[in-house]
């Protein structure tokens, strides 16, 4: 105090510095009124007591960020914000400040661009999870068209402990946009611990709560998507998409959904998907004319489905690198096409380490080349495994209906008449996943089950017919008549002759497979408990590997 005390002897001096917050003073009364004045913090002193502490000022402590309420935002949830908050990032912006504070309040905010901003944090009091928008920070939507905020040709960002919402009924725009409207690509961002969601059940028609569009490296980690029609709405040319650890409660219609174009490499996982707000099954979905290049969907959890015709929990058309892994699926649905994944078009997928409560997989078109493997499943269905195309079904429990097969053989001789084609009979089974064969009627068939659908099957019969002149015909025979294979076979007078028939055959859901000898002179076909001498047959569905 004593150093602000000088010998100022010109009355103008005196009042400029007493009354105008100069840096002397004549009076006690004027030093007292600076420190009370808005500028009062330039010269009161900080340090924080620890060693090796520097020391500063207030006014420099707390420029350490930049709060929207010094220029003039009151967070009242009433009085228009957006001019405030702009000049705040605008400042920010200008001076080099990194770190933009939204203290605990309510602002209201129409279509604030953030533009061309780079390695900044924009950081509030926390989003409150009990829909209370007097607690926390919380920028809410003022229109019922257009945007809340816009992130364009932005970089390097954090945006963190906001609540994100909207209160019209009738707002069905985008509530955060990324994008890139002339310039950069928005790129390495991240929303922390952020809820995007209308304040009320009637406030749930927003389209795309958040929108990412021309973008890359985007995360969204511990975040709560409600009462919207799309959480995580993507459009074209966004690639890198990290969405973990967030909840997605009461959508309307897809929780996260790819519009256009094609994405590359999202990254989906530990994740909560409640069903949407009419009960039915959605998590992640794409367009028909959306291409998805490498797409990694893992450990994450989806509630039970009461209603039925609400389709897959995963639904892609046209994906290139999948990977399924360690999810929990609840019921989809009861509807004939409820899945927890419906697969078109999709090449390189592997699922696996999954637990499904229902139906697993419908495959709507044509897939090439996959890897199922390690599932629990508790209904046995696999639609269309048809278009399952060079697909591997392997240790799956409860899935049988992936990977049927059956190897039956003979227990006893059976005499074959002479010149007369007769159905070899099997008594006996090694094994049968699907009663595939009876050993009680009807026992030379071998059935493709109820659930098989449009399948390929593999066909090997082996026989060994008795010591003999002459010659056989061996056929296998579909549905009774219809021949796939034959052959012809020289008879032996001194040895039994062995042989094998196989063939690949498409089937449908009931057809049967039967072997068929007719030799020339009669003879006996060997039966006995070694199937690698004696007559037997087998049949499966074709997977990869087999």
């Amino acid at each position: 105090i004593q150093e602000a005390f000088v010998g100022v002897s010109d009355a103008s001096a005196v009042a400029a510095n007493d009354a105008a917050g100069g840096t002397l003073f004549t009076t006690v009364a004027g030093f007292i009124g600076r420190i009370m004045s808005a500028l009062g913090s330039n010269i009161v002193g900080y340090s924080r007591q620890v060693a090796g502490a520097v020391a500063g000022t207030v006014y420099s402590k707390l420029f350490q960020h930049v709060s929207v309420r010094d220029f003039g935002a009151v967070g009242d949830g009433v009085t228009l914000d957006t001019a405030a908050v702009a000049a705040a990032i605008a400042y920010a912006k200008a001076n080099g400040y990194t770190r933009i504070y939204f203290p605990k309040g309510c602002y209201l905010i129409s279509n604030l661009l953030i533009k061309d901003l780079s390695g900044f944090i924009l950081f509030g009091d926390g989003a409150t999870y009990k829909l209370d928008p007097t607690k926390g920070t919380v920028i809410r939507f003022a229109g019922s068209s257009g945007y809340s905020v816009l992130f364009d040709s932005c970089s390097s960002f954090e945006v963190k402990d906001i609540w994100f919402s909207y209160t019209s009924a009738a707002f069905t725009g985008d509530l955060v946009q990324l994008d890139n409207t002339a310039g950069l690509d928005t790129n390495s961002g991240e929303f922390t611990r952020c809820m995007f969601s209308g304040e009320t059940a009637a406030a749930a028609n927003c389209t795309n709560l958040l929108r990412p569009k021309k973008c890359y490296q985007i995360d969204a980690t511990s975040c709560l998507f409600l009462r919207g029609g799309v959480g995580v709405g993507i459009y074209s040319y966004t690639n890198i998409l990290n969405i973990r650890r967030c909840q997605f409660q009461g959508i309307t219609y897809k929780p996260i959904y790819a519009y256009t174009g094609s994405i590359e490499c999202i990254n989906i996982y530990m994740n909560t998907f409640e069903p949407r707000s009419n009960g039915m099954a959605a998590a992640f979905d794409a367009a028909p004319a959306v291409y998805v290049f490498s797409m990694s969907y893992m450990s994450n959890w989806h509630g039970d489905v009461g209603t039925a015709g609400g389709g897959a929990w995963l639904r892609l058309t046209g994906c290139r690198g999948l990977e399924v892994a360690g999810n929990t699926f609840g019921q989809s649905g009861g509807g004939t096409d409820d899945y927890a994944l419906d697969l078109n078009e999709c090449n390189g997928v592997s699922i696996h380490g999954n637990h499904c409560e229902d139906k697993f997989i419908k495959f709507s078109g044509q897939c090439l080349g996959g890897d199922v493997y390690g599932n629990n499943v508790g209904v046995d269905i696999i639609k269309n495994p048809q278009y399952a195309v060079n697909f591997s079904f392997r240790n799956n429990n409860g899935l049988a209906s992936s990977n049927w097969r059956a190897r039956v053989y003979s227990t006893t001789n059976q005499l074959l008449t002479a010149s007369t084609y007769s159905p070899v009979l099997f008594g006996a089974e090694f094994y049968d996943t699907a009663n595939i064969h009876s050993t009680t009627v009807n026992t030379s068939r071998l059935t493709v089950p109820a659930y098989g659908g449009t399948s390929t099957v593999r066909l090997l019969f082996g026989f060994t017919l008795g010591a003999a002149n002459g010659k056989a015909f061996v056929q296998i025979r579909k549905n009774g008549g219809t021949i796939v294979a034959q052959l012809r076979v020289p008879l032996d007078t001194v040895d039994n002759v062995i042989g094998q028939i196989a063939v690949e055959d498409t089937c449908v859901a009931g057809d049967f497979y039967e072997l068929y000898i007719n030799p020339s002179v009669g003879i006996p076909v060997v039966g006995g408990a070694y199937v690698a001498s004696d007559t037997f047959g087998s049949i499966s569905r074709i997977n990869t590997g087999d």
